[in-house]
C-alpha cells in the first residue's frame, strides 16, 4: 500500500476517490472506496486486499476516512509500509461533526425527537474523536514522518480544485497531469453514497 487518504469522514474524500479513479483507475480499489482493511477486516488477510485490486498501477492504495481516528489503522500500515503517503483532508471540525452525525441517522440510528439525538455514546465518541485534527495528526506525522503526511482544506475542492488534485498526485507519487478545465467541471460533481458492497468480506459490514 503506497498511500492512504485517510480522511476523516465527511471532508470529501468520496470526491477525491471519484477524481481519483477518473485519473488512475487501477490505483484504487476495483470495486469499493472504503476497504476497512486496516481496522475492521484486516483478519481476511494481505491476500484479500491484494484481490480488491485489478490492473497495472504506478502506485496503489486507497481513500479509507475510517483510518484518521484510530490508532490500529495506524499501526497497522506502518507494518506494512513505514514509507507509506498519508493525505488528511481538514474541515471544519464542527460542520465536520454535525455532518458525520447526520450521516449516522441516514443510515437508521438515532432520533431527532431526541434530545442526544438517540445514538449511543460510541456514536457520539466517533463523531467527536474524528474532529480532533490535532491529536490525531501529530499521531500520523510521528508515525510516517511530516514529509510523508499532506494535509489539504476541503474548501479547495470548490475553491482550488486543479491545485488540490495536483498537490495529491504529486504528494502520493502519481506520475498523472490534471487538466485545469477537467477539474473546474469536475468540482460540481455530486458524489452520492454508494450502496451496500457485495465484494466478500465487506458484505459482511453492518453499515
Amino acid at each position: 500500500m503506497d498511500f492512504v487518504i485517510v480522511g476523516p469522514e465527511k471532508t470529501g474524500t468520496g470526491w477525491i476517490d471519484s477524481a481519483l479513479r477518473a485519473c488512475m483507475p487501477h490505483a484504487l480499489p476495483k470495486v469499493t472506496k472504503e476497504t476497512f482493511y486496516l481496522d475492521r477486516l484486516h483478519h481476511l488477510g494481505p491476500r484479500w486486499h491484494a484481490s480488491l485490486y485489478s490492473g497495472e498501477a504506478h502506485v496503489r492504495g486507497e481513500v479509507s476516512p475510517s483510518y484518521f481516528a484510530r490508532p490500529v489503522a495506524r499501526e497497522r500500515l506502518a507494518a506494512i509500509n513505514p514509507e507509506a503517503r498519508i493525505v488528511v483532508m481538514l474541515r471544519d471540525p464542527f460542520a465536520r461533526m454535525a455532518s458525520h452525525l447526520l450521516h449516522i441517522m441516514r443510515r437508521g440510528a438515532g432520533s431527532l425527537r431526541e434530545r442526544d439525538l438517540g445514538l449511543h455514546s460510541a456514536c457520539w465518541n466517533e463523531a467527536r474523536e474524528s474532529s480532533c485534527y490535532e491529536k490525531h495528526g501529530r499521531a500520523w506525522r510521528a508515525a510516517f514522518g511530516a514529509e510523508r503526511v499532506l494535509f489539504l482544506r476541503y474548501g479547495n475542492i470548490k475553491r482550488d480544485t486543479n491545485g488540490l488534485l495536483q498537490a495529491v498526485c504529486r504528494h502520493i507519487g502519481a506520475p498523472v497531469e490534471i487538466d485545469p478545465v477537467w477539474a473546474r467541471e469536475f468540482s460540481n460533481t455530486r458524489v452520492f453514497e454508494s450502496a451496500r458492497p457485495t465484494v466478500p468480506g465487506l458484505a459482511q459490514l453492518a453499515y
